[in-house]
């Protein structure tokens, strides 16, 4: 009964998947059934889902102890290829990101869990993968850290969304504030210098620049006529 009413709560999340918010609960719940319910029924679960479970041990390069079989719809390469290190996770991260990834890695290990940024991995096609990834942190009864427990999850076309959104919203900037025959700065690029500019002198108040910008800021239509 209990394993019906998982795989039926993953059925009715799918359409979630779509979006970043379903992403991160899908994330949050499957870490939560690895933490709290039966491996068996979590293997199952995960299996057939888009997330990948990933078991890595602390020591240098992070080699895989255990990764769900699902990976290889992820990245093409077996489980076994990861457990065996034939294949070494580290190597597979885009050369761009391998440095933050670890620093986040440090930089977060005081907590018992983390949330790595969006970063790539290479395929064993040589395709770039977006990944979201949740990782915990396994410790010993000293205190000491082992293993890093972590489900990653394909958002590959929620990521190239979001860049193609933040340069259209680049384009339009620009365009607001370019002349669209001579690229150059345009009035409005003027004006928003100057209001910038004014803020920074407010604090002081008794010299000249900040006078000069005030009022040329009261006087725009006629600087900009006399600029014709």
């Amino acid at each position: 009964m209990q394993k019906k009413k998982y795989l039926k709560a993953n059925n009715s999340n799918t359409s979630a998947l779509s979006t970043h918010t379903g992403v991160e609960k899908t994330l949050m719940e499957l870490e939560d059934i690895l933490h709290n319910e039966d491996l068996t029924l979590a293997n199952e679960i995960i299996n057939s889902s888009p997330a990948v479970a990933f078991l890595w041990k602390n020591i240098p390069h992070f080699p895989v102890q255990f990764v769900s079989e699902n990976v290889i719809n992820l990245l093409g390469y077996s489980a076994s290829e990861f457990m065996s290190e034939k294949i070494i996770y580290k190597d597979i991260i885009h050369p761009d990101d391998v440095k933050r990834v670890i620093n986040e890695v440090v930089t977060d290990s005081t907590t018992n869990k983390f949330k790595h940024k969006p970063y790539r991995l290479i395929t064993k096609f040589g395709d770039i993968k977006w990944v979201d990834d949740c990782s915990s942190i396994v410790r010993n009864e000293q205190g000491s850290i082992t293993h890093y427990q972590g489900i990653i999850m394909d958002v590959t076309e929620w990521e190239i969304s979001r860049q193609k959104m933040l340069q259209k919203q680049t384009s339009l900037a620009h365009a607001a504030y370019h002349d669209p025959l001579t690229e150059l700065p345009n009035r409005l690029l003027l004006l928003d210098r100057l209001n910038l500019s004014i803020k920074k002198t407010q604090r002081e108040k008794n010299t000249w620049p900040y006078y000069i910008l005030t009022w040329i800021n009261s006087n725009p239509l006629m600087i900009l006529w006399d600029m014709l």
